[in-house]
């Protein structure tokens, strides 16, 4: 069950500019792990994934529910590699 469509959202994401070095450059720094960690989330929510990882009732925070999975199947799909501790908060 994903509750964060209730919640409005105060981050946008665009496609990456198709010219122009500068507005590239932009579009790669807004890429950082913060932002690639919160489409990850929004695209569990409406898919598959959605019992592997969620949002909380509040969307301050997320829940991750099935660790084997997300690092296999989805955190690949949107980071090119990473460490389980990286979405570990301890």
């Amino acid at each position: 069950m994903c509750t964060r469509k209730n919640i409005p959202r105060r981050v946008t994401f665009e496609s990456p500019p198709k010219s122009g070095m500068q507005e590239q450059q932009q579009f790669q720094q807004q890429q950082t792990f913060p932002f690639k960690l919160y489409n990850m989330l929004e695209y569990a929510c409406d898919s598959e994934f959605s019992s592997c990882i969620s949002w909380t009732a509040d969307g301050s925070e997320f829940i991750i529910h099935d660790k084997d999975v997300m690092m296999d199947n989805l955190a690949p799909m949107f980071f090119n590699q990473t460490k389980f501790r990286s979405f570990a908060y301890l």
